[in-house]
Parts: C-alpha cells; structure tokens; sequence
C-alpha cells in the first residue's frame, strides 16, 4: 500500500519469492497496491517470478482506498513493508496491524519502533537481503497459531497510536507542563 518507488523496496519483496518456504508459496498472493515510478519494473520480476513459481498470483491493482483498502487488508495473512530507508513511521503497517495483520519488514526507521520480533510480526536479519525479508514472511506465516497471535498483538499496537491515545498522551504531557509551570518560581 503506498508509493512504489525504489526506496520502499517493492523488488525486494518480489525478489524474496525464491526463499519462501515451498509449503507457503504454493498458495502465495501477492498484493502491490499502489502507482509509482518502480511500477514496470516490479510488473516485469513479478512476470519473471510467475515463469519460474507458477502457483504463486500477483496483482498490481493501483491505489486502494475506502473499502477497497479494508478489504484488501482483512484478506492479507502477513503485511510485507520492505522498505529499505528510514522511513518516519509508515501509516499502512499500522493500518494493516489495526486489522490483526502481522507485519514483517527491515529493521529500518521508525517502522522498527513498534514492530516487535514475535509479538506482532518479525524484522529480517541484517543485511538488507531478499532472503532476510524471506526469513521475517515465512516467520509470520509459520503456522495459523503463530499468525493468529501476531494478529492479536499487531491489533493491541496498533491502539497505541490511534488518535485517541495520541490526544491522551498530548493532554497528559500538556498538563504536566502546565502544572510545572505553575509549582515552578518565576525568573526575572
């Protein structure tokens, strides 16, 4: 979900086909939604991966929004973000986390803050590899149980930066400036 572009790492994510475990590639789809200046060349790995892993689908349906989002989301098993700058935070992990999908991505920017390795999904080994990003998907995907729990969790995470708890967290930091402001002796 978002921009493809060769920072977000989409070929990373195609490439990383090749170290997925047989037994989960074999009813693997792949979702790349979203437009950007990587799309022919993500179209043309996911031709080349589709010769050699015939079992596995890929879609490139443009940008999703609305409903076509939440469901996109709500049929997703693992939500792969490789991207591979320091992105800030990343909005469609947390998106994709609010509806119990574990995440599995690089350790890199803010992404790494609230993507805990085994309670909401798995950040892949250094270096930055196609193989790495393999390891994380397939640690997500390794069994119903395993993902179902990372579900639950990616949920719990997720409420952690939901708007209300970030009005709260503001209030309650407002309000401890204020109060110290007040208890503390004026300079002049």
């Amino acid at each position: 979900l978002g921009r493809i572009e060769s920072e977000k790492g989409a070929d990373y994510l195609l490439r990383s086909i090749h170290f997925i475990l047989p037994d989960i590639r074999a009813s693997l789809r792949i979702v790349m939604a979203g437009t950007g200046s990587m799309m022919d060349y993500c179209k043309m790995l996911a031709s080349q991966m589709q010769e050699r892993f015939p079992m596995v689908s890929f879609e490139f349906p443009g940008w999703l929004e609305g409903d076509a989002k939440i469901k996109a989301l709500q049929q997703a098993s693992v939500f792969a973000m490789p991207s591979i700058w320091p992105e800030p935070l990343g909005m469609a992990p947390l998106e994709a986390m609010s509806m119990g999908v574990p995440v599995a991505g690089f350790n890199r920017g803010g992404f790494c803050e609230y993507v805990k390795n085994g309670e909401n999904g798995y950040l892949a080994p250094e270096p930055v590899s196609p193989e790495g990003l393999a390891k994380a998907i397939n640690a997500c995907l390794l069994n119903r149980d395993v993902q179902k729990r990372l579900g639950l969790c990616a949920m719990g995470t997720s409420k952690q930066f939901s708007v209300i708890s970030h009005v709260l967290q503001l209030t309650q930091l407002f309000h401890g400036v204020l109060i110290q402001n007040k208890t503390s002796p004026q300079s002049t």
